[in-house]
């Protein structure tokens, strides 16, 4: 199974990137209802982190690595559960408008039946509607930064545009 979805955001590139990699709002924008971190709250490339996976009411756990991150444009994400191994890419491009939001997922499983294909299309509809919302005109982007979120005044700065 393989799906791209391009979403267009008004919001800059940098304010979607600061909130979108921020694992206190992982929850908003993906099928994670939470992230576990030994490290800082902010996803970083080559970690790995435990998760919850909840779609359309099914609870698997999961491991998310992040297998390429290039700050402000690249998230690159691995989801590996009883279910699947799910592949995503979240590419931003910055427009004349704002940010044109890329989505691409690709995924395989052991047991590609009628239920796994059910879930990972449920998965797609919430990650891409997750998204439409989390970047769509202020969407559902909190504004103020979280502590674990912000590395320097400059970020902080950016966040409050």
């Amino acid at each position: 199974m393989i799906e791209e979805r391009t979403i267009a955001s008004r919001l800059p590139r940098a304010r979607i990137w600061t909130a979108m990699t921020d694992l206190d709002r992982i929850g908003l924008w993906s099928g994670f209802a939470r992230c576990i971190s030994t490290g800082r709250g902010v996803l970083e490339g080559g970690r790995t982190y435990v998760c919850r996976l909840e779609v359309a009411g099914d609870v698997v756990d999961a491991s998310l690595c992040v297998t390429a991150l290039e700050r402000p444009a690249l998230l690159c994400l691995r989801t590996e559960s009883s279910m699947a191994v799910v592949d995503e890419r979240i590419r931003l491009e910055p427009t004349a408008e704002g940010t044109d939001v890329h989505y691409a997922i690709s995924a395989t499983s052991s047991m590609f039946g009628p239920a796994v294909k059910m879930w990972l299309a449920r998965h797609v509809s919430v990650v891409h509607g997750g998204l439409a919302a989390f970047v769509g005109d202020e969407g559902a982007i909190d504004t103020r930064p979280s502590l674990q979120s912000v590395d320097t005044d400059a970020t902080a700065r950016d966040l409050r545009r």
